[in-house]
């Protein structure tokens, strides 16, 4: 019974392994060709597999798309989840709590390129099967965690002023988040004052806003 459970897990595991190397296949092909420049025969000969293994696993190739977005959306948003920020002391200022926000962001731009080129890419496109509604989920799920990093700048206020604060700044917030992933692709050591005046801007509105609740 042990010798049959070996032989099983070792399967369970070599299948395991086989899922990763083709959605690490996929994220590289994906980053550089899109979603409808990528086929299942460029996968298999990206990723050393027959085109069988990937059908066997994902079905489709919408399925590797949703099985790539899911594991890397879920390393992505954990790397950027707000309840790390107060880790090693919370900043006294809105304007230092605002640029951990940012700084935050920028790593994980630096740490998931490719995850994040992909995601632009569907934002962007409509491919034909539906595949871009796993990039709108992500979206969903990002915005509203910039909103929880932007109720924790102002952390300071009444709860409701600050949820207040946060859905007048949350459009904005994930615009400029956009624009420093852009500018990261032409130059990827993200200069520090551009990120202190991204956050020093949107925290000087977001006072604004404070100040007439």
């Amino acid at each position: 019974m042990a010798a049959v459970n070996t032989k099983k897990n070792k399967r369970i595991e070599q299948g395991d392994r086989s899922k990763e190397e083709i959605l690490d296949a996929a994220m590289r092909i994906m980053a550089v060709k899109g979603y409808d420049g990528t086929s299942i025969s460029l996968l298999a000969k990206e990723c050393g597999l027959p085109a069988s293994s990937i059908y066997w696993h994902f079905s489709s190739k919408a399925g590797v798309l949703h099985a790539v977005m899911e594991r890397e959306g879920s390393r992505f948003l954990s790397s950027t989840a707000p309840d790390k920020l107060a880790e090693g002391g919370t900043p006294s200022s809105r304007i230092g709590r605002m640029t951990q926000v940012y700084e935050q962001a920028v790593a994980a731009i630096q740490e998931h390129p490719e995850f994040l080129r992909i995601l632009f890419l569907l934002t962007l496109s409509a491919p034909a099967d539906g595949a871009n509604e796993a990039a709108s989920r992500l979206r969903i799920d990002g915005k509203e965690q910039l909103r929880e990093s932007i109720r924790y700048v102002y952390s300071d206020l009444h709860p409701d002023q600050a949820s207040i604060v946060a859905d007048e700044l949350i459009d904005l917030a994930l615009a400029t988040f956009d624009g420093l992933f852009i500018s990261a692709q032409n130059s990827p050591a993200m200069p520090r004052n551009l990120i202190a005046k991204v956050a020093k801007s949107l925290t000087s509105l977001g006072d604004e806003i404070a100040a007439e609740l």
